[in-house]
């Protein structure tokens, strides 16, 4: 007998995590439930501000057992995917990965104006 596992796509549209400058480094993204996707997708841009900034994709399988909702401990996530971004650089990156929750860190030059928009498929 097999089993077979039903997941679902979190679109059909990509979403903005996170827009602005980061006026205290670093800054994180809210946390996204992603445990019913496989297929994760970013897309970072960084169009205006100096020197470079440092984009992570962080995961983490913790949560509160009263509540259900991500740690807030730093010490409860993990590095999945780390990359420099310079003045006008876009990064895609796309990865399989089964962590309950993600969020994105950004760290560096805090007058940057940084997007990064999200896509979670099955």
């Amino acid at each position: 007998m097999s089993r077979v596992e039903i997941t679902e796509n979190h679109g059909p549209e990509a979403f903005v995590s996170f827009s602005g400058s980061c006026t205290s480094s670093p800054c994180f993204s809210e946390p996204f439930l992603a445990k019913l996707y496989t297929l994760h997708s970013y897309q970072a841009i960084h169009d205006s501000g100096g020197s470079s900034v440092t984009f992570e994709i962080l995961g983490s399988n913790v949560s509160d057992p009263s509540t259900k909702k991500p740690s807030s401990l730093d010490s409860d996530w993990s590095v999945i995917s780390s990359h420099s971004l310079n003045t006008n650089d876009n990064l895609a990156y796309s990865d399989f990965w089964n962590f309950k929750f993600s969020k994105i860190k950004i760290t560096g030059n805090t007058s940057a104006n940084i997007k990064v928009l999200e896509k979670h498929n099955a």
